[in-house]
């Protein structure tokens, strides 16, 4: 998948683990499979702009910043 996908999942796992939640709480936690969350980090599905801000908003990410982090991700 293209880049910017690629850098989405990686900050989004990134942060995951910074925030200090588990796949299995963050799954729990947004009434999703821990499988999609896996997929989700690791590039393996596209996500929608609805279900980026449900993980941002279950990780405490304002948009503007991880738009941010984003840009400057490597």
């Amino acid at each position: 998948m293209n880049t910017l996908s690629r850098k989405t999942s990686n900050l989004l796992k990134k942060a995951r683990k910074e925030k200090g939640k588990s796949l299995d709480g963050l799954s729990r936690q947004l009434k999703v499979t821990k499988s999609f969350l896996q997929q989700v980090e690791s590039n393996d599905i596209s996500i929608t702009l609805d279900t980026l801000e449900k993980l941002l908003i279950a990780l405490n990410i304002q948009q503007d910043e991880f738009l941010r982090r984003l840009i400057n991700e490597d």
